[in-house]
C-alpha cells in the first residue's frame, strides 16, 4: 500500500509538471498571438503610408467605368472584379483623367478618393429655359485587397490592387499619354449662355414676387375667415387664446423670402383644461387649433411684406 501511494504521489507530481508545461504553452501562444494582433496594424499603417506617398496628388487614370452625383462629396462606387457598382446619377465612361485626394487602407480593401480632372457639362430646365453648367464631380473606389496582404502590410500586393484600377502618371501630359485614357474633354457652354443666365435670374426674381404676392393674398383671407369665426363661445375663446400664445412666429422670420410661398402650418397640440365638459373640451381644442393657425397666417403675412418691394 506504501508503494502505491509513493507512486501516485509520483504521478501526481507528473501531472503538475504536464500541466505547468501547458500552461507555460498556452502563455507563450496567446504572447505570440498579441503580439502579432498588435503587428499587424502597425504593418498595415506601414504600408497605407508608403501607397499615400507614392499615389496621393497623382493624376491617374481611370480603368473602370465609373459613376457620380457631382456635387461636393465623392460618390461611392465598389469595385466588383473590373465594374464598379454605383448608385450615382452621372456615369463617366472608362479612361476618365482623376487625381486622388486621398487613400486608406481597410481591413479588406482599399478606399480611393478621385477629383475627376474635366468638369461635366450639366443642363438644367426651368420654365421656358434651358441652362447649363460645368460640375466638378468626385468619386470613391472601394477597392477589394486580400486581407493576409493588409494585415502584413504587403506593399506590392497592396500597390497592384491600386494599379488594377488606376493608370498613374506625376503630371497631366503623362496621364494623357496613356493608352486608357478616353480622351474626353468638358463641352463648352453655349455663347450666349450669360445672356440666357441674366434672362433666366429676372425671370426666378418675377416667379417669387408673383408667388408671394399670391401667398400674402391667401394669408390674409385665411386670418379674416378665421378671425370671422372667433364667436363660438367661451370654451372655443379660451382655446383660441391659448393656440394663439402656443404659436412662435420666431422661425418664420428666420426663413428665406424664397421658402414663405410653399410655408405651411405644422404641428401643435394642446390637452384641453379638465374643467371642460366633452362638449366644450371640443369646442376648446378647435379653438386652439384656429388659434395657432390666426397667428400663424398674420405672422406670415408680416413676414412676406418684408420681402416685397
Amino acid at each position: 500500500m506504501r508503494r502505491f501511494a509513493a507512486l501516485d504521489r509520483a504521478g501526481a507530481g507528473g501531472g503538475r509538471a504536464v500541466a505547468k508545461r501547458t500552461s507555460l504553452l498556452s502563455i507563450i501562444t496567446l504572447l505570440g498571438a498579441a503580439m502579432a494582433a498588435v503587428a499587424a496594424p502597425a504593418a498595415a499603417g506601414r504600408a497605407e503610408e508608403a501607397l499615400r506617398a507614392f499615389w496621393v496628388g497623382r493624376l491617374v487614370v481611370l480603368r473602370p467605368a465609373v459613376q457620380t452625383n457631382c456635387d461636393e462629396r465623392y460618390t461611392n462606387n465598389r469595385m466588383r472584379g473590373t465594374q464598379a457598382s454605383s448608385g450615382g446619377i452621372h456615369r463617366l465612361a472608362p479612361g476618365e483623367l482623376g487625381r486622388i485626394d486621398a487613400l486608406h487602407v481597410q481591413r479588406a480593401r482599399i478606399d480611393l478618393l478621385v477629383t475627376v480632372v474635366e468638369p461635366l457639362r450639366l443642363e438644367l430646365r426651368d420654365g421656358p429655359f434651358r441652362l447649363f453648367e460645368h460640375r466638378q464631380c468626385r468619386v470613391e473606389l472601394e477597392v477589394p485587397a486580400p486581407r493576409e496582404a493588409v494585415r502584413r502590410g504587403d506593399v506590392d500586393r497592396l500597390e497592384a490592387v491600386v494599379g488594377g484600377v488606376l493608370d498613374g502618371s506625376v503630371d497631366r501630359t503623362g496621364a494623357e499619354a496613356s493608352p486608357a485614357w478616353n480622351r474626353r474633354r468638358v463641352e463648352p457652354l453655349p455663347e450666349d449662355h450669360e445672356e440666357t443666365l441674366a434672362a433666366y435670374r429676372a425671370w426666378k426674381e418675377e416667379q417669387l414676387y408673383l408667388a408671394l404676392r399670391g401667398r400674402l393674398a391667401e394669408a390674409l383671407d385665411r386670418a379674416a375667415d378665421l378671425a370671422a369665426g372667433a364667436e363660438r363661445g367661451t370654451a372655443y375663446a379660451r382655446g383660441l387664446a391659448a393656440g394663439a400664445r402656443d404659436f412662435d412666429p420666431d422661425r418664420l422670420f428666420s426663413a428665406a423670402c424664397g421658402e414663405l410661398p410653399g410655408t405651411r402650418l405644422s404641428g401643435g397640440w394642446e390637452k384641453p383644461p379638465a374643467d371642460l365638459d366633452d362638449d366644450d373640451q371640443r369646442d376648446w381644442k378647435d379653438g386652439y387649433q384656429d388659434g395657432r393657425r390666426l397667428r400663424f397666417e398674420l405672422a406670415l403675412a408680416r413676414r412676406i411684406e418684408r420681402c416685397l418691394p
